[in-house]
């Protein structure tokens, strides 16, 4: 029987982000409710010990730290999975908690690029009804006009329903009866998402059974006055927005703060000032190609609402060609 007073919390990194998720955890810890235990799950591969030892000082109290190899389990099926750009593996380990868990029903999935300033059991606890996740929506779909095509048409998930996958409270006993990874790598098979990958998957699979939480619990750092940090309650540095590589990021302050905590300031600031300008016009550059992506995809003739809506199968031809010509 699952224990009602702990909360399962789930992350995925490889050595580059774990000092991140060090820092993330200072703010977890800091804010969490004393009346839960947390048992925090990190899903790996090959983990260093120096990285292993950042993590692990958080293995203390109500917190426990435990590290789940998925050697195996990328052995078997990695073959499979596709990537692009800064995106590595680990990425899609989120989709593979429910088979690998089955004795959780219920979990949070949480980014290592994040702060939190609200309490994450208040977030746990939320009742999301039989609906597979509760998210947020993601902000630079509601934006961007090339993505908000691309959602729209490539997808059939029209904007503000498309969500960000990286803060997520999973219902795991629903994507049980629905076979999620099953129903995954049968997709992955039919078609190769490429703008956001595994988030992609996650939003054509959950469509129409997502709980919506606040954007407060999952905020990027765009500017915007009427934000606060009085108002946030978890931010999260999404694609180029990155305290540890850029100055002027809304919310860097917070990032800051628990670098200092942890110990991380200089290692972070040494990130910083190593960031070359060539860097800064390849992530520029990185971003405006998958704006151009989005829309070449967003209006193929064979995009996957298409294929889905007509119920026919899918030229690959055609898409590589979108994503050839971006």
């Amino acid at each position: 029987m699952p224990d009602n007073n702990v909360i399962p919390v789930f992350f995925a990194i490889d050595d580059n982000y774990a000092p991140l998720l060090c820092i993330a955890m200072s703010s977890i810890t800091e804010h969490a409710s004393k009346d839960y235990n947390y048992e925090f799950r990190v899903l790996h591969i090959g983990l260093s010990e120096a990285s292993r030892n950042l993590i692990t000082r958080y293995h203390k109290d109500n917190f426990k730290v435990e590290f789940v190899d998925m050697k195996d389990k990328l052995e078997r099926i990695g073959w499979k999975l596709h990537t692009r750009d800064y995106y590595s593996k680990s990425t899609y380990y989120r989709l593979f908690i429910t088979g690998m868990f089955p004795n959780i029903d219920k979990a949070l999935y949480l980014d290592a690029d994040i702060i939190l300033n609200g309490d994450i059991s208040e977030l746990y606890n939320t009742d999301i009804g039989d609906n597979y996740v509760g998210a947020v929506t993601e902000e630079a779909v509601n934006k961007v006009p090339e993505f908000i095509e691309y959602a729209a048409h490539f997808l059939g998930v029209k904007t503000p329903d498309y969500f960000n996958a990286g803060i997520m409270l999973m219902n795991l006993k629903a994507f049980r009866q629905i076979d999620l990874e099953a129903k995954f790598l049968k997709l992955l098979s039919e078609y190769k998402f490429v703008v956001a990958q595994d988030q992609d998957y996650l939003n054509v699979i959950c469509k129409g059974k997502v709980h919506y939480f606040s954007m407060a619990w999952n905020k990027n750092p765009m500017i915007d006055p009427r934000v606060t940090r009085e108002n946030v309650k978890l931010v999260h540095y999404t694609l180029t927005m990155k305290p540890w590589h850029y100055t002027g990021i809304q919310f860097e302050e917070m990032f800051w703060e628990h670098a200092e905590k942890t110990g991380l300031t200089e290692a972070m600031l040494e990130k910083q000032r190593a960031f070359t300008p060539e860097q800064v016009r390849n992530d520029q550059t990185a971003y405006e190609n998958l704006k151009r992506l989005a829309r070449n995809l967003a209006f193929s003739h064979d995009s996957y609402n298409n294929i889905v809506n007509v119920k026919k199968k899918p030229d690959f031809g055609l898409a590589f060609a979108a994503i050839k010509k971006a």
